[in-house]
């Protein structure tokens, strides 16, 4: 019967209209990156053209950009990795006041969205006149990949053995 096959299929349905309403935007940006564009904002179709993947570099200030990125994101890597490392071999390796506040603060680090943990971030740099830039992308991006680095080491730590590490 008709109800039979909707109660069957309802979770289904409800999934597909899920993945459609994920992916409509990547799909437009899939579209989008084919269309031959007028200004610097073109949302409207003018016809197909293979310009930006040919010149994928032809904006002015893109390949700066780029670079600026890729040597931020090695740095903050780096800085994060080690705090975080260290960080998490202290609350797996040693006990002392405050480890349990710790853990709740990385925990709502992780959960906080990225927007919220931006804006928070950015209103602590203006209330202290520290100046928008490199610094501050650095302090921002190191102080949230904190959280998720200690995390995970101290995953892999509460599970390896320390007479391997004594040995060492």
């Amino acid at each position: 019967s008709v109800g039979r096959f909707i109660s069957r299929h309802l979770l289904t349905a409800g999934a597909m209209v899920g993945v459609i309403y994920l992916m409509s935007p990547i799909v437009m940006m899939m579209a989008l990156s084919v269309n031959r564009t007028e200004g610097r904002f073109d949302f409207v179709w003018r016809g197909f053209s293979l310009a930006g993947w040919t010149h994928p570099f032809a904006v002015d200030g893109l390949l700066p950009s780029l670079e600026t990125s890729i040597f931020l994101a090695i740095l903050v890597a780096a800085v994060a990795t080690a705090i975080g490392t260290a960080l998490a071999y202290a609350q797996v390796r040693y006990r002392f006041i405050g480890s349990q506040a710790m853990d709740i603060i990385l925990l709502l680090t992780v959960a906080t969205p990225e927007v919220i943990m931006g804006s928070a971030l950015l209103d602590m740099f203006l209330g202290a006149n520290v100046p928008q830039g490199t610094l501050t992308i650095v302090l921002s991006h190191i102080m949230f990949d904190i959280a998720f680095v200690t995390i995970m080491v101290k995953s892999r730590l509460r599970g390896f053995d320390i007479t391997l590490e004594q040995a060492a």
